[in-house]
């Protein structure tokens, strides 16, 4: 009996965990940012096979964060994707200012997390990175088609009213 009310309310706090889940106003996971981080952080540690393995799986779009993006999009195919040169790849670009300089780089690498996704942890944070990305595509293009035909909606409502003879024989009178 005990038993039963312990699992009981374990399951009761985990929904309501699950379903108290933080959103961004874009409908994003409010984990993401920190997922993007901890990507491009691990990424900057990790062996260069890791990096391009990831880099085919999150392209530098996926990111919601621009900057995390733009990092990310530097170091694809660098050779060592090190601080370093993927500061010097941004400024080649002239995004290294943009990106928040060295500074934020070396901070992305100095979280604890980085040292434990770093390389075979990589490719599973970058398909989590994917996964967000093409679920805010898909939302995008919904709602971009959704007001192309509300748009269109109105305008036939908005013509067809003005086509009505009553409308036509104004003269200019209100």
């Amino acid at each position: 009996m005990i038993f039963q009310r312990v699992m009981s309310m374990k399951t009761s706090a985990q929904t309501t965990y699950h379903s108290n889940m933080g959103k961004l106003p874009d409908g994003s996971p409010e984990w993401l940012p920190l997922v993007e981080e901890r990507l491009v952080g691990a990424a900057l540690l990790s062996f260069p096979e890791h990096v391009t393995t990831s880099a085919s799986v999150a392209t530098p779009n996926d990111f919601r964060d621009p900057v995390m993006g733009m990092v990310w999009g530097a170091m694809m195919f660098l050779v060592c994707p090190c601080p370093l040169h993927v500061a010097e790849a941004l400024e080649d670009n002239n995004e290294f200012h943009r990106a928040g300089g060295l500074p934020m780089l070396v901070e992305l690498t100095r979280h604890t997390s980085g040292f434990l996704y770093a390389n075979e942890g990589l490719e599973s944070h970058a398909a989590l990175v994917r996964r967000e990305g093409e679920r805010r595509r898909a939302v995008a293009k919904i709602v971009s088609e959704a007001n192309e035909k509300i748009g269109s909606l109105g305008n036939r409502a908005y013509d067809s009213l003005y086509d009505r003879p009553e409308f036509n024989n104004l003269d200019g009178e209100v």
